[in-house]
């Protein structure tokens, strides 16, 4: 049997390595720092900080798990006066590198961003309103589709892609797109995060300022009925086949558990100031939320729903996306 010695600050760097291709990493949308920050989750440990446009709200990953896009919003809140971003950003994960910024042309306020099941990137933007479908690879617009409501804001879309889902923020109601038809799904208040069963059938989409989250047949298009969750109800996701559905609460600071079944909310976690942001890790044992005014991310387990540990970021973190090891 051969033996190989190596130097003791090369057996160093090789564990550093081995320890860091094993952790968990997030990415942290830091829309105050205008960067996304990668960290241990486990740790903490700040592992790179990248520069991107100004004030980006949400974040994506492409098919391949390795490249990050990530919206340039330009602004803190919807309402403000001002034109906003026009720029996509995607960052490279392997080496934590911008490898392109794409440009939204006449587009403004770039916010919702998600993968579709085709591979494509779907970004909303507010002014005008619009969704636009980015060819990954190519990094280029495909389509252009304008949106009937005012500020859209996030979006969802089904296992086929037959229909977008999109949420406006100041005109109360839920735009479907299907094809060139367009209809509009009133639930009031400041419409915003949503969270789609894996069948497509369901769409679960808070209301801020109505303290709910209406439940959406997607079929009829209709609203089933309304749940009630106090505290300002932002960001959404199902977890455990989507037994639970996970709610942030920007003024409570709560993570909320609803169980989908009961429709009863079974736990609300106390975790900081203005909560929004929510991901879950890809075995689902972990969900981290983002505390924007403490400058955080809470770390918690999933089923028990206990606090585990914070990680200290650059300021106002919101968007979270947890990268595959």
């Amino acid at each position: 049997m051969i033996h190989l010695q190596y130097p003791a600050r090369v057996t160093f760097v090789l564990l550093v390595l081995v320890h860091t291709l094993s952790a968990e990493v997030i990415a942290v949308g830091e829309k105050h720092s205008d960067t996304v920050s990668f960290y241990e989750g486990e740790t903490g440990r700040v592992i790179q900080r990248v520069k991107v446009g100004h004030k980006p709200h949400e974040l994506v990953l492409a098919g391949d798990n390795r490249h990050l896009f990530v919206a340039d919003y330009g602004l803190t809140r919807w309402t403000e006066p001002d034109p906003g971003g026009r720029t996509v950003t995607v960052i490279d994960t392997a080496n934590y590198q911008v490898t392109a910024k794409i440009d939204l042309g006449a587009h403004r306020r770039p916010h919702g961003i998600e993968l579709g099941p085709s591979g494509n990137i779907y970004v909303v933007c507010g002014r005008p309103g619009a969704v636009l479908v980015i060819d990954p690879a190519q990094r280029k617009i495909v389509r252009e589709i304008p949106v009937e409501g005012k500020d859209p804001h996030m979006i969802a879309i089904l296992p086929d892609e037959s229909k977008l889902y999109v949420a406006n923020a100041s005109s109360g109601n839920v735009t479907v797109v299907a094809g060139a038809r367009q209809k509009q799904i009133e639930i009031g208040g400041v419409p915003m995060g949503m969270a789609l069963t894996r069948d497509g059938k369901t769409l679960y989409a808070t209301n801020r300022t109505g303290n709910a989250v209406a439940e959406i047949d997607t079929g009829t298009d209709t609203v089933r009925a309304f749940h009630e969750i106090s505290g300002e109800p932002v960001r959404a996701r199902l977890v455990q086949n989507d037994r639970f559905l996970l709610i942030t609460t920007i003024v409570a600071g709560d993570l909320a558990v609803m169980n989908t079944r009961s429709k009863q909310v079974l736990h609300r976690v106390h975790v900081g100031n203005q909560l929004e942001g929510i991901a879950i890790s890809p075995d689902e044992k972990y969900v981290y939320v983002s505390a924007q005014a403490d400058n955080f991310v809470q770390r918690l387990t999933a089923g028990d729903w206990r606090l585990q540990n914070q990680i200290r970021t650059a300021e106002r973190p919101d968007p979270i996306a947890v990268l595959p090891r």
